[in-house]
């Protein structure tokens, strides 16, 4: 079993006793995930890779705002805003993600992303750099999941 996949089901575990795994879009987030393993079978590296960082991005970017919905941390449009909202909750009752944290999931995993698919002709450099933005995005579910 590759790291990746392990990662992956880190992640859905995460998820799956989460409140996300009761919204409609569960199936969708686990969908996204199974792709990252899946598109290991395209012969051209650059291309693969960069479907695993859209893939996976794309599953933690709806598991976000499924949870700052159900949890009333207000609606968004991206990650960045996610991350914005959940570091400053709009009532008091809600725990807030540490700034500092949300600071280092922007740098980490939102840059990085917006790198890749922004940018003609980038690509992440190799597996390590895959195996490095699924455990920063492992990181941000445990923390954001808990508040």
């Amino acid at each position: 079993m590759s790291d990746h996949k392990k990662r992956i089901d880190t992640l859905l575990v995460l998820i799956a006793g989460s409140p996300i795994s009761g919204d409609v879009s569960y199936t969708n987030i686990k969908g996204e995930f199974a792709e990252v393993s899946k598109v290991k079978r395209i012969s051209y590296k650059n291309r693969y890779r960069l479907l695993q960082v859209l893939h996976s991005t794309r599953a933690l970017d709806t598991s976000l705002k499924v949870f700052t919905a159900i949890k009333g941390y207000g609606d968004g449009h991206s990650l960045g805003n996610y991350l914005h909202n959940l570091s400053n909750p709009p009532t008091r009752s809600l725990n807030p993600l540490p700034a500092h944290r949300a600071q280092h999931y922007q740098k980490n995993i939102v840059m990085i992303r917006n790198r890749f698919m922004h940018q003609a002709g980038t690509y992440p450099n190799g597996d390590e750099e895959i195996r490095k933005l699924l455990s920063e995005m492992h990181d941000c579910l445990a923390t954001v999941l808990v508040l």
